[in-house]
């Protein structure tokens, strides 16, 4: 019975417990350093956090794009890296979350809304009344502009 070789982890010297998908690319860091890493990760960049978020949502919603680093850059260029709505500004509870519903995904409608925002707004779609009631008027304003002009 061959014993395979132990390695300890590259941040911590510590023995484990790996996550399996690190240790099977010879990535030996440990669970917990792994959370602290992806922490550290998400706080020095941001765009790139809400872009893995955007991506996974377009793929549930069967839309598979490879330019979403593009997009996010003009999301976040145009409402600045904070929710629309509540001016929240941790990006781990942010999120991208396109304006009109009846519309192909585009940067041009989309806005930058907490998740919980985003539930609350997903459910009131059928209501326009109360789902631009929920936006400052600035942005309601761009967004009837910006259609208008399709």
């Amino acid at each position: 019975m061959s014993q395979e070789k132990m390695h300890p982890c590259r941040r911590c010297n510590e023995s484990g417990p790996f996550y399996k998908s690190y240790s099977d690319h010879n990535n030996y860091v440990c669970k917990a350093c792994a959370s602290i890493l992806v922490a550290e990760s998400r706080q020095r960049n941001p765009q790139r956090l809400l872009a893995y978020r955007w991506y996974n949502a377009l793929r549930r919603k069967g839309i598979f794009r490879l330019d979403i680093a593009e997009d996010v850059a003009q999301i976040v260029k145009h409402w600045g890296l904070q929710s629309v709505i509540s001016g929240e500004a941790n990006v781990n509870q942010l999120c991208i979350f396109p304006f009109f519903a009846d519309l192909p995904i585009a940067p041009w409608h989309c806005v930058i809304v907490t998740k919980r925002e985003a539930r609350t707004l997903s459910h009131l779609r059928q209501s326009v009344e109360k789902f631009e009631s929920l936006f400052p008027q600035q942005v309601c304003a761009y967004m009837k502009q910006a259609r208008a002009l399709l």
